[in-house]
């Protein structure tokens, strides 16, 4: 099993060589069904082809009391090289992100014999004496302070605790092998009274276990651990469970009639379900909005009042991070950093048009949203001077948020007119995202910038690789005022002011593909 680091991570760089086995799901009618005690998911995908023989690692999660300061960890796997190490994210208070939260890490062999443990930093910590094929046994803690300090991409994919509990990504508990995890690790809670586990996991019932088939699974994963409301709703063979904590246990109408219409219209744009079937999404109050997308599951964090008014905020996020579990985790790029201008920007643009399409929201609030993103994309080149292309943004993504997804989405609006003037609106960018997915997503590949660009060119007949080189991988400024033209809109700007609207003496080819765009104006 190779050791999944996610591109926020600060700690050396290691390739990303996770096999992919993607399944297809037909949809049908939503029903809802109450979730008691441990929620057991099951998890899509193939187990790691780099596995060995060797026992499957196993964790001990001990969660003392409801109020307790800390979470207490035991762990027993062999080792790959003399290093173990966890993911740690970015945080301008703690040099070592989540590393300088871990406490009294003891590390001991077979034997029980007590072995030197050097902190490399980063996360990353060399046993003295330790070598690959060594079986150890390690404990720890980990001090329950994450929400005192800011992080890169935002609490929701590191850890948190509110008045139903704990919420936690693997990747900020587990410390593994340096490199690998054997397929099947094994995962056992032990919590408070009254508390539950909600896991992304299958569980083994004869004893509780959590079974983990693969590192990714392990790391790219949230979980949560308290008394929340649980929930499971199913669309056909697509399920979720949903995790309401705090002031949004009474919410759950609002949630499922939000992702409800997402997922068939998903579908049929990409030609295919992502590669599972069932997730687990937490839902919690915060001071901010925001949400993470993983392997088996996604967070989303609320800010004010959660109704149908807000409903273009926070909807809005859930329909985004429902859309990455195809642009992300199912059509994977290879140098996920690289083309983060392609997974944000694409995504969010897919997260306008279909509520959009779908008459989710007005088409005046979908004219809003495109000015938000002109906007910026303009302030990032104009006043924050970034002079970088695309491409080089993503490599800071959490820095460069406005320029990733303001740019991103406006190259996505740009290229889709680009291939509908070029077809006669015989096809656009939902035709690119088809053959991505066939090609790569279903064959367990991932793509690079070229197949982008080669994919983009075969679906519009002419070739898009000087408009693409230019304003993703290049530095070019890109003047969208005629696509709105050329879609129907009306564009009016002054400085970082931007006015979309209907074009009054709209031709008959640009109404055309403004509808093909957009949908009807409902």
């Amino acid at each position: 099993m190779i050791h999944h680091r996610v591109p926020q991570v600060r700690r050396r760089e290691r390739a990303h060589r996770l096999p992919r086995l993607i399944a297809t799901f037909s949809l049908s009618a939503l029903s809802v069904s109450t979730l008691v005690l441990t929620t057991s998911l099951e998890t899509a995908g193939a187990a790691d082809r780099t596995t060995d023989s060797r026992s499957p690692a196993r964790y001990e999660v001990r969660v003392p009391g409801p109020d307790s300061d800390v979470v207490e960890v035991q762990a027993t796997f062999v080792l790959e090289s003399d290093v173990i190490g966890m993911v740690v994210h970015s945080s301008a208070e703690l040099p070592n992100g989540e590393a300088d939260l871990l406490e009294q890490l003891e590390v001991r062999d077979e034997r029980g014999q007590a072995l030197e443990v050097e902190s490399l930093g980063y996360g990353d910590w060399r046993v003295t004496n330790g070598s690959q094929g060594m079986a150890v046994q390690l404990s720890y803690r980990i001090r329950l302070e994450h929400d005192r300090y800011s992080w890169g991409p935002g609490i929701d994919e590191v850890a948190y605790r509110n008045d139903d509990g704990l919420f936690f990504t693997g990747g900020s508990l587990f410390v593994l092998p340096d490199a690998a995890l054997p397929s099947g690790a094994r995962v056992h809670f032990d919590v408070p009274a009254g508390w539950t586990e909600t896991l992304p996991w299958a569980i083994d019932p004869s004893n509780g276990d959590a079974i983990v088939p693969d590192g990714n699974g392990l790391l790219r994963n949230c979980f949560f651990l308290g008394t929340p409301r649980v929930e499971e709703v199913t669309l056909g063979d697509f399920a979720f469970v949903l995790v309401m904590t705090e002031g949004l246990k009474d919410k759950k109408a609002l949630f499922v009639d939000a992702m409800r219409p997402i997922l068939p219209e998903a579908k049929n744009i990409f030609g295919g379900m992502p590669k599972a079937n069932r997730y687990l999404v937490v839902l919690s109050p915060s001071e901010r909005t925001d949400g993470g997308a993983f392997a088996n599951s996604y967070s989303m964090l609320l800010q004010g009042t959660v109704n149908q008014a807000s409903s273009v905020v926070w909807a809005h996020g859930i329909a985004h991070e429902l859309l990455h579990f195809w642009n992300g985790h199912t059509l994977v790029p290879a140098t996920p950093t690289d083309e983060e201008w392609f997974k944000e920007g694409f995504t969010d643009y897919y997260t306008i048009l279909l509520r959009s399409r779908l008459g989710m929201e007005p088409r005046e609030t979908t004219f809003r949203k495109m000015e938000g993103c002109l906007r910026r994309y303009v302030l990032s080149k104009m006043l924050l001077g970034i002079e970088g292309s695309l491409r080089e943004a993503g490599r800071d993504k959490h820095r460069n948020r406005m320029f990733v997804y303001g740019g991103g989405t406006l190259v996505a609006f740009t290229l889709d007119v680009r291939i509908r003037e070029a077809t006669e609106n015989r096809h656009g960018l939902d035709d690119v995202m088809k053959q991505l997915y066939e090609q790569f997503a279903l064959a367990g590949r991932t793509y690079e910038f070229a197949d982008i660009v080669r994919v983009a060119s075969e679906v519009s007949g002419t070739d898009q690789s000087a408009f693409l080189s230019e304003f993703v991988d290049g530095t070019g400024f890109l003047d969208a005022a005629p696509y709105f033209e050329s879609a129907g809109l009306q564009l009016d700007s002054f400085a970082d002011e931007f006015y979309v609207s209907d074009a009054p003496n709209a031709g008959t080819e640009q109404a055309a593909i403004r509808e093909a765009i957009f949908g009807k104006d409902r």
